[in-house]
């Protein structure tokens, strides 16, 4: 779906990546293979992109209908310190 992408997706639990190169096969590497602290920040592109889709969550949000009892079930409190639109 995403072929054309470079993206990693990091299992903290049990220390495992999966990377997946563009237009190559993805793998499976040890977290200690990539060090994510040796990685750059983000770039300005980056924190402008999250800037509008947070701007955009909360435009499109109606305040009257939202659900805070149904948002913690459909997603726990400890994933949303890694969403952009919660922050």
């Amino acid at each position: 779906r995403f072929t054309k992408e470079n993206f990693v997706i990091y299992d903290e639990d049990r220390d495992l990546c999966l990377v997946h190169p563009k237009d190559k096969e993805w793998f499976i590497a040890s977290g200690n293979a990539i060090r994510f602290h040796d990685l750059p920040g983000q770039s300005d592109n980056e924190k402008i992109m999250q800037e509008l889709f947070t701007h955009f969550c909360h435009k499109i949000a109606i305040k009257e209908r939202e659900n805070k009892n149904l948002q913690r079930q459909m997603l726990p409190l400890r994933f949303r310190k890694d969403m952009v639109e919660f922050n």
